[in-house]
C-alpha cells in the first residue's frame, strides 16, 4: 500500500520488532538550547492520562511498548526532536490483545498530550526540569574531558557556530516561564506533524495503523544538510590552563583546508586509522612505545571538517607527548608508513559492515541518512572506502591544517 509522504520505511524480517522515530525538525539556535535542554526532560514518563510515572509505566506494557524516549539532536542547521519507539512484532509476538491501532493511538497520545495546563506547563514540572539541567551542567564542568571540549571548541570556534550551546546560554535559564516553553511546544510539536521512519517487518495493518493515528498537519519543515566547514587560520593557537581535577589532558584540533561533503568519508576514515585497534597507531606510539599517556583517541565532526586528537596525559611528560602527536600526523604523509596499515583498516571496515547488519539500529541510521542527505549509507561508505588510496591519504593530510592545542593541567595529577 502507498503510505503518507512523510512515512519512510525500511523493511527487514531479521528483527523481533519494530523501531520508529518520529523526529520534528527545529531551526538551530539559542532557543532550542534553553527550551529543547527542558522539554526532553518534561515530555515522557507522564501524560494527561497517565500523571505520573508508575500509571505511565504500567500503561507502557498494557499497549506492548517496549520502550519510548525522546531525546535531541543537531545536524546542520538544524536541531532535531526525536521520539524513539519499539514495539515488538505482532507477528511474533501472538498476543491476542496486541492491536496496533491501539497501541499507536497511545503513542500519539504521548506525544500530543503532555502532562500539561490548558495555556502552560505545570510549574513544579518546569522547576524539576530546570534543576535537573543544573545538574547536568554541572557534571559537564566536573569532568576533565568535557571540559577541556569545552575550552577546546571555544577556542577554535571562530563562525561561531557552537554559540547555541546550553553552556553557553545557560544564565537564561531563569527566565523561561512554564508559559513561554508551553507555547513553544506548541509551536514546535503540537501544531506539526513529524517526518517518520519505521525499520522492521511491517505489512499493511501496521502501515494503515500509523496512517489513521499521525495528525494531519503541518509537516515540520528543515533546512536542506549542507556541511558549514571553518576558514583556515595562519597560526596555531595554543592555550594553557591548570585546574583542580585528577588528570591532565591535551587535545589538537584541525580544520580541513576546503572541506565538502565528499571529505567526510576520508575526514572519517583517518580517525579510523588511528584509533582502530587493526591499526593501532596512536596507542603504539603514546602508549606503549613510550608512555606518554593513560589513553589517547581520535574523532571528527563531520559536519564542519573539524578532526580532533585527544590524549590524557602524565603532566611531566607534556612537551613529549606533543612531539609525538605531530609526528604521528606527519606519519601520515609516508607512504610506506600507511599501505599495510590501510588493508588492514579496510579489512577490519569490510567485517565491521557485515556486524552492522545484525544491528537494527544500523537500518535507521541509513533510512535517515538517506532522506536528510547527511551521510552515505554504511554500504556506500565502504564502496567508497575501498577505493581510497594510500595516496589520497597523503594529499588529505595536507589539506588538514592544525588550529589549536589545548592543555588542561589537572593540579591534583599523579
Amino acid at each position: 500500500m502507498e503510505v503518507k509522504e512523510n512515512i519512510h520505511v525500511a523493511k527487514t524480517t531479521a528483527f523481533s520488532r519494530i523501531i520508529i522515530d518520529f523526529i520534528f525538525p527545529v531551526e538551530r539556535n539559542k532557543d532550542f538550547s534553553l527550551y529543547g535542554n527542558l522539554l526532553v526532560r518534561m515530555l515522557t514518563k507522564k501524560t494527561k492520562k497517565y500523571p505520573n510515572e508508575e500509571v505511565w509505566d504500567s500503561a507502557l506494557t498494557e499497549h506492548y511498548v517496549m520502550n519510548f524516549s525522546l531525546s535531541k539532536g543537531q545536524c546542520g542547521k538544524n536541531w532535531f526532536y526525536t521520539y524513539h519507539v519499539v514495539l515488538p512484532d505482532k507477528g511474533i509476538l501472538k498476543e491476542e490483545d496486541y492491536d496496533y491501532q491501539k497501541t499507536l493511538q497511545f503513542v500519539m497520545e504521548s506525544i500530543y498530550d503532555p502532562f500539561a495546563l490548558e495555556d502552560s506547563f505545570y510549574e513544579k514540572e518546569i522547576e524539576i526540569a530546570k534543576n535537573k539541567l543544573k545538574m547536568y551542567i554541572e557534571s559537564v564542568y566536573k569532568n576533565i574531558k568535557s571540559y577541556a571540549s569545552i575550552r577546546t571548541d571555544e577556542l577554535l570556534d571562530d563562525c561561531g557556530y557552537f554559540s547555541d550551546s546550553i553552556l553557553n546560554n545557560q544564565e537564561q535559564l531563569e527566565s523561561i516561564s512554564k508559559e513561554n516553553l508551553y507555547k513553544y511546544y506548541m509551536e514546535n510539536i503540537q501544531n506539526t506533524s513529524p517526518h517518520v521512519f519505521v525499520v522492521g517487518n511491517v505489512k499493511e495493518d501496521f502501515l494503515h495503523a500509523l496512517e489513521c493515528n499521525l495528525p494531519n498537519k503541518k509537516l515540520s519543515s528543515f533546512f536542506p544538510y549542507q556541511v558549514m566547514p571553518f576558514p583556515i587560520n595562519p597560526k596555531t593557537k595554543v592555550e594553557e590552563e591548570c585546574k583542580e581535577y585528577n588528570q591532565s589532558i591535551i587535545k589538537f584540533a584541525y580544520k580541513v583546508e576546503n572541506y565538502q561533503y565528499e571529505d567526510m568519508v576520508l575526514l572519517s576514515l583517518i580517525s579510523f586509522l588511528l584509533n582502530s585497534q587493526s591499526s593501532g597507531i596512536l596507542m603504539e606510539y603514546l602508549r606503549m612505545q613510550e608512555k606518554l599517556v593513560y589513553t589517547a583517541s581520535a574523532s571528527v565532526l563531520t559536519d564542519y571538517g573539524v578532526f580532533y586528537i585527544t590524549a590524557q596525559i602524565y603532566r611531566d611528560k607534556k612537551d613529549k607527548a606533543i612531539e609525538t602527536i605531530k609526528e604521528i600526523m606527519h606519519k601520515l604523509e609516508d607512504k610506506d608508513f600507511l599501505t599495510e596499515k590501510l588493508e588492514r583498516v579496510k579489512m577490519r571496515k569490510r567485517v565491521n559492515l557485515e556486524r552492522q547488519k545484525d544491528v537494527i539500529s544500523t537500518y535507521m541510521s541509513d533510512l535517515l541518512d538517506t532522506y536528510f542527505g547527511t551521510a552515505p549509507t554504511f554500504l556506500e561508505e565502504y564502496e567508497m572506502i575501498k577505493n581510497i588510496t594510500v595516496e589520497d591519504i597523503i594529499s588529505f593530510v595536507k589539506k588538514m591544517h592544525l588550529d589549536t592545542i589545548y592543555y588542561l593541567e589537572g593540579s591534583k595529577d599523579e
